[in-house]
């Protein structure tokens, strides 16, 4: 009881440690990320995914992979890579439905600026002085049901 209202306190006595929440919880109760972060790392699995698969098929092109998420002020690129003398800038597009538009459909203006900045900003810091192409890359998984039904 709590003297001065009497009213009778809600919390276990002190003197029970049994009675207490554990410090840590039991990692089997755990319920995992919220359903909203499932979906932001399936996208990124599938942007992964469209990287690496990019990567390797830029390479069987003759291509020279020299860097991976360059990041800039604006953004980052996907794919910095080499050619005949050449630096190429690749942004790579996956998607797994039409819900959100064709994959090339989301390399509009902002996106070609964002990806001429980081093309300034990596000639700065890498002191490139050759040319820069920029590629696109866009990957489109699509599942055919009943295909040979």
């Amino acid at each position: 009881m709590r003297a001065p209202q009497g009213l009778r306190d809600s919390r276990p006595p002190r003197s029970d440690p049994a009675a207490r929440p554990e410090p840590h919880p039991s990692h089997f109760l755990d319920p995992g990320p919220p359903a909203g972060r499932l979906a932001v790392l399936a996208r990124q699995r599938l942007g992964e995914a469209g990287e690496r698969l990019a990567a390797e098929h830029l390479r069987n092109l003759g291509y020279l992979i020299e860097q991976t998420n360059f990041r800039c002020r604006r953004g980052d690129i996907d794919l910095v890579c080499r050619r005949d003398g050449e630096v190429v800038m690749v942004e790579v597009k996956t998607r797994s439905g039409v819900s959100h538009g064709r994959a090339e459909e989301a390399l509009g203006e902002t996106k070609r600026r964002a990806l001429v900045e980081c093309a300034t900003e990596y000639r700065r810091l890498t002191g490139w002085r050759g040319p820069i192409r920029h590629h696109a890359v866009a990957i489109h998984l699509e599942v055919l049901h009943d295909f040979f039904s």
